[in-house]
């Protein structure tokens, strides 16, 4: 068996799903592999050694792994979300235009491991080596705010698998339905070609009709990795090399489910962060917040057995 294993040390798993918009809230969960799978050629094609592993591995690697759907053990999840005033670079009735954002993400314990297996796949070990290399090298999953750390394994680890491809079964209490985007596996791809570039139905030679064909690369590598402003120029609603797969996983709510973790053995609890609000009115000077935060960090830091990051922000 071959598994990718990611853990999220700031606790957040922020990634749209193919097709939604941002402000939906909504979160690919599970992960969508062609997200990972275009993950790891980006990986590859910015920090890997490609002395060492050169495009032709990657390429059998990416298509060992879309020849099947994986399985996941998804850890425990809490759906939550930010809101933004982004501003929009220009004034409105005399002061800065701002648009309300959503930032839907899920929490997830730091400890908890996310698996993403393909228990049917042995990879030779040029290839399994090649998966660590780049896994090593993997920043986030999903936005740039799901900071991972990530690695590979060959063994099962005792994991219990509550994510698959939904087939002929039922939903049970406690699950939900997901569609998930996955990629063809590159023989569905090659033989799905043709009909995809007869779809062309502008002018030979045209711009668009070159934009068009450049979202049709033949390796299946290649059109993973087209970009998605690329395919939406094109026209595709769904990127051509890919499929969506339903997939039955927990269900996921705003509340966690109760289930709590033993004190840590610094006896702090786990606690990783303080923070510290000013707040009401009138407010102190911002020189006088920088002072009381200050007295208050020395204080937290007197009882405790390691420092803990402290942040301190003065409200209004």
């Amino acid at each position: 068996m071959f598994a990718l294993t990611f853990r999220f040390p700031t606790g957040r798993y922020h990634a749209t799903p193919w097709g939604r918009h941002v402000n939906e809230g909504d979160v690919a969960w599970p992960p969508e592999p062609y997200r990972v799978l275009r993950m790891l050629i980006a990986t590859w094609h910015r920090k890997a050694d490609q002395a060492g592993w050169n495009r032709a591995s990657l390429s059998r690697l990416i298509e060992a792994l879309a020849e099947d759907d994986p399985v996941f053990v998804l850890p425990e999840a809490v759906h939550a979300h930010t809101r933004h005033y982004m501003p929009q670079g220009r004034l409105a009735g005399g002061r800065e235009d701002t648009k309300l954002v959503f930032d839907g993400f899920y929490r997830i314990d730091p400890q908890d491991a996310l698996v993403m297996a393909w228990p049917g796949l042995r990879p030779e070990p040029e290839l399994f080596e090649l998966a660590g290399h780049l896994a090593k090298r993997i920043g986030y999953l999903g936005r740039a705010e799901s900071l991972v750390e990530a690695s590979v394994s060959a063994e099962e680890a005792g994991w219990e698998y509550n994510a698959c491809p939904l087939g002929d079964g039922k939903i049970s209490p406690g699950e939900a339905a997901a569609e998930v985007l996955a990629p063809l596996s590159a023989d569905a791809y090659a033989a799905a070609l043709p009909g995809l570039r007869a779809m062309n139905r502008d002018r030979p030679g045209s711009v668009r009709g070159q934009t068009f064909k450049e979202t049709l690369p033949e390796p299946l590598t290649e059109a993973l990795a087209v970009e998605t402003a690329q395919l939406q120029a094109a026209g595709w609603s769904r990127p051509p090399a890919g499929r969506f797969v339903t997939y039955r996983r927990p269900e996921v709510g705003p509340q966690p489910s109760g289930r709590r973790r033993p004190a840590a053995e610094n006896g702090r609890d786990g606690a990783t962060v303080a923070r510290l609000v000013l707040a009401g009115r009138p407010l102190p000077r911002i020189e006088d917040a920088v002072k009381i935060g200050e007295v208050f960090r020395r204080a937290l830091m007197s009882k405790l057995e390691s420092p803990v990051p402290i942040v301190a922000r003065r409200s209004g």
